[in-house]
């Protein structure tokens, strides 16, 4: 017998003896090209000339985006599994540590993922979601637009494809769910406030989003508890201005102080109305937050602009992923079940813009709809 002269043909046989005696089952996915290489020491193009040698051979298949696979003699490669995810952008942290996290530890589990955006437009969301359905994905994970267009739920009824729900809920839609709390988000944005020592809040939010009727819910709530009263004239509607909806709730808050009214705090929909809001007030010459404070959600770059960095809620949608991706091998493997609902986990990150003296009390307050957590960031973060 002539013994492999190349490096490549060494490489070729030492993989096919691994395979031949079960170090690498049949079925099973070969480490990644990068850490393969490193472990045997040799480059990456050694080891695609060896896994060719393979591949011709019958004992490996690759599967596109997913890795190679080992295959027995005369077996047909194993088939891929694909996600197809609609989303409303990739603005937010937790929209991008979603698809990070979904997309790679999707990968280790032999799971290609495709990631589409329906920017909040009812007409973009059939449309993508048209073009998933026909790449025939085993599972379709979908974010309603702000609205839940009834459109965009009739396609997934039509078609016979398990779904998971994300981020946004719909109450109409049965099937798996891992969404946002947003009365929690509300609730909690308002507690904040109310701890700080504000007691006439206002909140300020484009309602024509499902999403900020559940936070105004959570506000009305919090206010209540704490023996405050809720008052329609501190909700400020930014959504049908003649400016977008951030400058709009601005000068809607600008308007108030114009007009004298008195208010200590503001829930702001997210952190761009609330950097908008707080210019606003500055330029009035009011101090944020001794004179007014301010929480907003998200945790945008623009939180930490300006002299005045805003205490936020964020979210964390790496644990949302992996919640996806639990709910995907249940849902793949044991069929036909009865529908759960997971929540994605909320997190308080303080800031100057509202001081927070007791996250114990807020989080034990919060306890009731789900976890909270906060995050502390160092002086120079």
């Amino acid at each position: 017998m002539v013994e492999p002269t190349r490096a490549y043909q060494r490489v070729y046989a030492q993989l096919k003896e691994q395979i031949q005696q079960g170090e690498f089952p049949v079925g099973s996915r070969l480490p990644p090209e990068r850490l393969l290489a490193t472990r045997l020491g040799v480059s990456r193009n050694t080891l695609r000339q060896a896994l060719r040698l393979l591949r011709e051979e019958g004992l490996v298949e690759p599967a596109q985006g997913s890795g190679v696979y080992v295959r027995g003699q005369g077996e047909s490669p194993p088939r891929v599994k694909t996600i197809a995810v609609l989303l409303a952008d990739l603005l937010t942290p937790l929209h991008q540590h979603f698809v990070h996290t979904l997309t790679m530890k999707g990968q280790e589990k032999g799971l290609v993922t495709t990631i589409a955006l329906h920017r909040d437009s009812d007409g973009e969301a059939v449309n993508a979601l048209t073009g998933l359905l026909h790449l025939c994905p085993d599972i379709v994970v979908v974010e309603p637009t702000r609205n839940l267009a009834l459109p965009l739920l009739d396609q997934l009824n039509s078609r016979d494809i398990p779904r998971i729900l994300v981020i946004r809920d719909h109450p109409d839609l049965l099937c798996d769910k891992v969404v946002v709390n947003n009365f929690q988000v509300g609730n909690i944005a308002t507690q904040l406030l109310i701890q700080y020592g504000c007691r006439a809040p206002i909140f300020v939010a484009p309602l024509d989003y499902l999403t900020a009727w559940d936070r105004l819910a959570g506000y009305r709530h919090a206010l209540l508890d704490a023996g405050l009263p809720f008052r329609s004239e501190n909700v400020l509607d930014a959504s049908r201005g003649p400016l977008p909806p951030p400058d709009f709730g601005a000068q809607l808050v600008d308007d108030l102080v114009a007009a004298g009214s008195r208010f200590d705090g503001v829930v702001a929909f997210n952190d761009t109305f609330a950097r908008k809001i707080i210019d606003r007030l500055q330029q009035r010459g009011l101090r944020v937050p001794d004179d007014v404070a301010v929480v907003g959600v998200d945790d945008l770059p623009c939180a930490l602009e300006g002299e005045v960095p805003i205490t936020t809620i964020t979210f964390d949608g790496a644990g949302a992923a992996r919640q996806i991706l639990e709910l995907i091998g249940q849902r793949l493997t044991v069929g036909d079940r009865y529908p759960t609902k997971g929540t994605v986990g909320l997190c308080v990150v303080p800031r100057a813009s509202c001081p927070v003296a007791d996250m114990a009390e807020v989080a034990a307050a919060a306890s009731a709809s789900g976890p909270l957590t906060e995050r502390k960031e160092s002086p120079d973060s």
